[in-house]
Order: C-alpha cells, then sequence, then structure tokens
C-alpha cells in the first residue's frame, strides 16, 4: 500500500487513474477513499484520482496525535511535492473544502481549480462540542464512537477520545479566512451545497459567491450535508463537477 514519509508522519494515500490529477480531501470524521467512494468510479476513468488520509485520521500513521487544518494544509502542499506535482485540481469535502480555501489562497499556484462540497469557505454554522467524548458518552453515541475508533485506528493508537478532542478544536478553529482573503482567489470555484445542510449559511453561501471573482454554486434541492455521497443527488453532482472540471482544464 502507498505510504509517503512527509516531516513527523506516514502518509498514506490511494493513486487511482490517469490523467490531470485531482487532490480529494476528505471530512474530520472519514478518510479517503470512504468520503468520495461515489465519485471515484466516475473520476478514475479520466482522471488521476489522489486521495490521501489526513494527519490524524484513517491510516496514516504519526507519534503525535495533535493535528489541524493548518498542518494538514502544509502537509498536502510536501505530499504534492513528493509527488512531482506542482498543479492541481482539488476536491474537498466539508473540513476538507475548508482546507482547499486556505489552499487556493495560500498556495495558489497549486490550485488549477476548487470544488468545495458541504463548505463555502466562513466557519460552520453549527458547534461540535456535542461530539467532545464525554458527550459522546453522556448522549449514547456509541455508533460515532465506533466509527471513529474503527475508521482512526491507525492514526490515533485507540485514543478515540484525543482524536474527537482533535477535531472539535479543528472545528472550533478553521475556515478562518476574511472576506479580503475569500475575494483575493483568483482560481475557479465551485461550491456545492445541499439545502439541508444546517452547517452552512445561505446569506454566507451567496457572500462567497459575490466575493470569489469565478465562482459557481449548485444547491441540491433537500440534500443533506454529503449531497455527494450515495443518494439521489450524486449523479447530478457528478455530472456538474464533471462539466465543471472539463471547462478547468489545464490543457488549455
Amino acid at each position: 500500500m502507498p505510504i509517503c514519509k512527509i516531516k513527523d508522519i506516514e502518509l498514506f494515500y490511494e493513486d487511482i487513474g490517469i490523467g490531470e490529477p485531482i487532490l480529494f480531501l476528505h471530512s474530520h470524521f472519514n478518510r479517503g477513499i470512504l468520503a468520495f467512494a461515489c465519485q471515484m468510479q466516475v473520476f478514475n476513468k479520466q482522471y488521476r484520482c489522489i486521495l490521501p488520509d489526513f494527519r490524524g485520521h484513517g491510516r496514516t500513521r504519526c507519534d503525535s496525535l495533535i493535528w489541524d487544518a493548518g498542518m494538514i494544509l502544509d502537509d498536502m502542499i510536501a505530499f504534492l511535492d513528493v509527488l512531482s506535482i506542482r498543479r492541481v485540481h482539488v476536491i474537498g469535502y466539508s473540513a476538507g473544502g475548508g482546507i482547499g480555501f486556505h489552499m487556493a489562497v495560500k498556495y495558489p499556484q497549486y490550485v488549477a481549480s476548487l470544488v468545495s462540497i458541504g463548505c463555502d469557505g466562513f466557519p460552520f454554522a453549527e458547534n461540535a462540542y456535542d461530539f467532545l467524548p464525554e458527550n459522546l458518552i453522556k448522549n449514547e453515541q456509541f455508533d460515532i464512537i465506533d466509527q471513529m475508533k474503527n475508521k482512526h485506528l491507525d492514526a490515533h493508537k485507540g485514543n478515540w477520545e484525543e482524536f474527537m478532542r482533535q477535531s472539535v478544536h479543528d472545528n472550533d478553529i478553521y475556515p478562518n479566512l476574511s472576506r479580503d482573503q475569500l475575494g483575493s482567489i483568483a482560481t475557479p470555484v465551485f461550491i456545492i451545497a445541499g439545502e439541508n445542510d444546517t452547517l452552512i449559511r445561505k446569506e454566507e453561501l451567496e457572500e462567497a459567491r459575490t466575493l470569489i471573482t469565478d465562482c459557481e454554486v449548485l444547491v441540491t434541492s433537500s440534500g443533506p450535508h454529503a449531497t455527494h455521497m450515495l443518494g439521489e443527488h450524486t449523479l447530478e453532482v457528478n455530472r456538474r463537477i464533471t462539466d465543471f472540471l472539463y471547462r478547468n482544464t489545464m490543457l488549455k
């Protein structure tokens, strides 16, 4: 299995398909290939799909259990450098979308285009304190606990409580871009949101559309936060992303 040594981590990743590269950035509670399983069947036929597990997540290993989106962002740039990829399409989901926005601001030379699903570049509307380990236990959310144990065992070494604390802490900090920073993004951006996504404020979604020079938005009717995953909206989302990538090919 592919492992990339970067700084203090052994980063696990999948590398599937050929063509222009797409870097897939997963959410807090997921890992690479699980977050984008419904996209792999479509995009790997035309694109090189690269799906890393973030620091602190999935099968990526590190002695330290401390992580945040800023550290992950720098990891992704170092990762692309190791793969000798100088420019990439970015597709991010939820927290991964936030990392994508930060990448477009801090490292614009790497980003050919950005698709953000379930994140408009502004802080999420709901806080994540219900996901602190003590609150999960109190509220008997044992299914979530079991998922976090299984999905991220290699990364957190069995300390799922610390993983959840890091996730809540990161949710409090990122994304933290100013309106000026969002307005500075020059790369083409496509924001996809579910109509029923409680993490996105509709007025901020519209503001992001206005601030970013080259920005289009898709709101799926009655769609959830994970509107790209298996469900009634998957075909529409995949088709619209395919069209967006085709219009923003690096071969022009």
